[in-house]
């Protein structure tokens, strides 16, 4: 089943009913609302991944719905009386009307589902190029968010892991004495601050892609804090109180437990004798299914920030080949620019052509390499203005339409032909 949204006298967004896809590509003006869409999205991706991982819904109240979903995405003057979120997946109903008002239903399956990385790429994220970054005292919002998982990510991307950027013939890597560094193509180095705007917007957004696609799926990674923290509740939440198997510890009991420092630990030890040798623990199920993405939710605003057009289509090829939709990953852009929107149409055009009878196969992986070809049925796309939205699927030529990404064109064509 695909996610349903339904956003109603939020910020810009004036009333919008979508079915999310395997990809989700939102093209329009400045403050048309798409990035208010996409930070919904992604907060409500995000709630199910934490019923997933708390094993419930106990947790979520007015206060956390204030923080996690108000604060945290700068939505303070985006609401009013009359402002309505619904969402619907395959684990949760998410009904919001405000912090006071809503509700959340857990449908059968949850507490066997996997949990999925959530991943938000702002258009802020040139903001890692600053100097002393881990300095700055920020609020607790979103780019907070993104500066920490990128002072966590680029360590694993050291000089013998280097990343390289695209076609641009540039790699990056972290390490001292520089720090964030780009070897050019003549082999110097230079520190990512000193770098172009180009890079200082795609290196960030390049790793951390690669972070949550590739990396935490080939390599063991980091349990934070927190996660430690659900995984303690979650195994104390799993253990009888006394002889009678359905007597579980009350949420109460379980926070009062872990103000045990010994019983912490010795939860702790067990967790990481589970990740080290998980035949051996009698939770391994459970720490697989909570403790590590079974796939990928990627939201991306404007990818393009920054960037040339051919080196747009660089990144969507990219983008596209990163994703594993066979896993569960699915995909989220927003975007001004209409090249981005003509690039994801060759992909679907690449493997349009490569369903016909007498299709070359080969000849078009090396047009468009086979692994960033998208079928047309994975992907939705909108063109939102003054916070309504529109269909842009072309389901007649299995593709996106382009008449309203060439208006601007149009625009601008007319009032030269005016001048002359």
């Amino acid at each position: 089943m695909n996610e349903k949204l339904i956003i109603k006298n939020f910020g810009p967004i004036k009333d919008i009913e979508i079915t999310l896809n395997k990809v989700n590509l939102f093209i329009g003006p400045q403050s048309s609302g798409k990035s208010t869409i996409a930070k919904i999205v992604s907060f409500c991706q995000w709630l199910e991944k934490s019923v997933i991982v708390n094993q419930g819904k106990q947790h979520i109240d007015g206060d956390f719905l204030a923080g996690q979903l108000i604060a945290y995405h700068g939505f303070e003057d985006y609401t009013s009386s009359d402002s309505y979120i619904f969402y619907e997946s395959d684990l949760i109903i998410f009904e919001y009307h405000s912090t006071e008002d809503f509700s959340i239903k857990l449908k059968d399956g949850f507490e066997e589902a996997g949990m999925h990385k959530v991943a938000y790429i702002p258009s802020e994220r040139n903001i890692v190029s600053i100097p002393n970054l881990s300095t700055l005292s920020l609020e607790n919002k979103y780019t907070r968010q993104f500066i920490f998982d990128w002072l966590r990510i680029r360590n694993k991307y050291g000089n013998n892991h280097r990343l390289s950027i695209l076609d641009l013939g540039v790699d990056y890597f972290y390490g001292l004495p520089k720090g964030d560094t780009i070897v050019l193509e003549d082999g110097k180095t230079i520190q990512l601050s000193v770098a172009s705007s180009g890079l200082q917007a795609l290196v960030p957004m390049l790793i951390y892609i690669n972070y949550v696609t590739e990396w935490i799926y080939n390599n063991e990674d980091d349990i934070s804090f927190d996660k430690y923290t659900l995984l303690q509740k979650t195994v104390l939440s799993t253990i009888p109180r006394k002889d009678n198997a359905k007597d579980k510890f009350s949420n109460e009991e379980i926070e009062l437990v872990l103000k045990n420092k010994k019983i912490r630990q010795s939860l702790n030890d067990i967790l990481k004798q589970l990740a080290s040798s998980p035949e051996l623990n009698p939770f391994n199920e459970l720490f697989n299914r909570i403790a590590k993405p079974h796939s990928t939710k990627l939201t991306i605003e404007e990818s393009e920030m920054n960037v040339f057009p051919t080196t747009q289509y660089s990144l969507i090829k990219y983008i596209f080949s990163s994703m594993d939709f066979t896993r569960g990953d699915t995909l989220l852009l927003t975007t001004h620019s209409p090249y981005i929107m003509t690039s994801i149409n060759n992909l679907i055009q690449a493997n349009n052509a490569s369903l016909e009878p007498d299709a070359d196969v080969e000849r078009l992986a090396k047009v468009v390499p086979r692994k960033s070809w998208i079928s047309y049925t994975d992907v939705n796309a909108w063109a939102i203005e003054r916070g309504y939205i529109t269909s842009i699927n072309d389901d007649e030529a299995q593709l996106i339409s382009t008449d309203d990404l060439d208006r601007a064109s149009d625009i601008i064509s007319d009032e030269f032909n005016q001048l002359l």
